[in-house]
């Protein structure tokens, strides 16, 4: 791990950004460091809502006695506070995504009033609503790509569908008679709003500030504004009493990362331009760095580099070829999925052809190993076997016994390098060969 440098880095931009790094080792070797967001985000959040209300609601004049009329109550307002927990599925670079909300406590108010036309005692009612409930929403997520690189790159839209339950709910109405004395009068009512409510919604959320924590996570700051309303939320006497809200809240999310190294040897082309294409770098004194890197989670990431580094040491074109019993030759593959016989290893074989001619009580130990380069352990088993048996049947078509061959694979168990490095995964992706005397 990395000390001291990097530990916490804010910007104002979509949270889908890849992050990458140049770390100057002191032996002159490059690092590169790219952070990459997986998928999944987890969050809370806490809003305020301001609410209101759309249709009629009618309410008995007497509890005791409804026959006696009703109250007709047009409009009103009130407000709403929340929090909520979420999941959200945001894959990197995509435009839709998904995202589901629980809000386990929201707590609602709402009034109105209504005169009477006509009423010699100046009667005015008055309504309070008083509701706490638990909402679970889903949404789908869509970001539209508009200023890339800049900050509006995290605005994105949402629109899905809202679920209701209500914990519990005092409805109550209150009569003022003006022309005599004044006279206040509370009643709760029987009636109440309905213990589920079906609703849609609509809105928009802009991923504003993005935190690296750590190695492996980082943070989201998005403010969202939503437009909600639904289904009628009380139908008692005939009413038709629906909320519309506008929600404005503020989420704080946390991200997975993955991340990937890649050591660039000293000189390597396109190491300089790979971390100046990022926009970071920091020269690392070596006093600040640990001995050991920074830990690689999913594939690695290996950029295009010269010859001499991917394809290995090249074949020597001096002497001939000394075969020396009971020493490992190891060759490396350019690719962590060849299994091909390479040039140098073709040379190398066809000089032990000419060995096991001259000293027919030889044997040949052929082991294939493959480097941690993000496969299954069924696909690093399969290579590593399809590399020593290339071995084993080029050896044959050249008149070798088959007897004298004892090929096996170990996939990717065996390491001899870092798999953090270029060079390490160049030497792990190998062939072990040992003449056995």
């Amino acid at each position: 791990m990395l000390l001291g440098v990097g530990v916490l880095t804010l910007w104002a931009q979509s949270p889908e950004w890849v992050v990458r790094e140049r770390w100057l080792l002191p032996e002159g070797d490059t690092l590169v460091v790219e952070r990459r967001p997986q998928e999944w985000w987890v969050g809370v959040g806490v809003g305020s809502s301001g609410i209101g209300y759309l249709g009629r609601l009618r309410l008995p004049r007497v509890v005791e006695t409804p026959d006696r009329g009703l109250l007709e109550f047009r409009y009103g307002s009130g407000t709403g506070v929340g929090f909520w927990i979420h999941a959200e599925w945001n894959p990197p670079g995509q435009r839709w995504g998904a995202l589901l909300q629980v809000v386990p406590w929201e707590s609602w108010t709402g009034r109105a009033s209504f005169e009477p036309a006509g009423s010699l005692m100046g009667e005015r009612y008055e309504m309070e609503l008083h509701s706490t409930s638990a909402l679970v929403t889903a949404s789908a997520r869509y970001a539209p790509g508009w200023g890339k690189g800049t900050l509006w790159e995290g605005l994105h839209f949402l629109a899905g569908i809202d679920a209701r339950f209500l914990w519990n709910a005092r409805e109550r109405v209150r009569t003022l008679f003006r022309n005599t004395e004044r006279v206040e009068e509370w009643r709760l009512q029987q009636e109440q709003p309905l213990p589920m409510w079906l609703g849609f919604h609509c809105g928009v959320g802009l991923d504003l500030v993005v935190a690296l924590l750590g190695e492996h996570m980082r943070n989201a700051v998005t403010p969202v504004v939503l437009l909600q309303t639904g289904l009628p939320l009380q139908r008692t006497w005939g009413s038709s009493w629906t909320p519309v809200a506008l929600r404005a809240g503020l989420s704080f999310k946390l991200g997975w990362e993955r991340l990937q190294t890649v050591r660039l040897p000293r000189g390597a082309e396109g190491a300089v331009e790979l971390a100046h294409e990022a926009g970071l770098s920091r020269e690392v004194p070596a006093e600040r760095l640990t001995p050991q890197p920074l830990a690689v989670v999913g594939t690695p990431v290996v950029p295009q580099a010269p010859a001499e580094l991917s394809l290995g040491p090249r074949p020597a074109s001096g002497p001939a070829i000394t075969i020396v019993p009971n020493r490992v030759m190891r060759f490396s593959y350019p690719t962590p999925t060849a299994v091909g016989v390479t040039a140098e290893l073709q040379r190398y074989l066809d000089a032990l052809v000419d060995y096991l001619r001259t000293n027919p009580q030889a044997e040949v130990r052929i082991i294939g190993h493959t480097d941690e380069f993000g496969g299954t352990l069924e696909e690093t088993q399969r290579i590593s076997e399809e590399r020593a048996q290339q071995v084993v049947e080029y050896l044959v078509q050249r008149g070798i016994s088959r007897s004298r061959l004892l090929a096996s694979g170990v996939g990717a168990r065996q390491p001899i390098a870092d798999n953090r490095t270029l060079q390490g995964r160049l030497q792990n992706r190998r062939v072990d060969i040992i003449v056995v005397q």
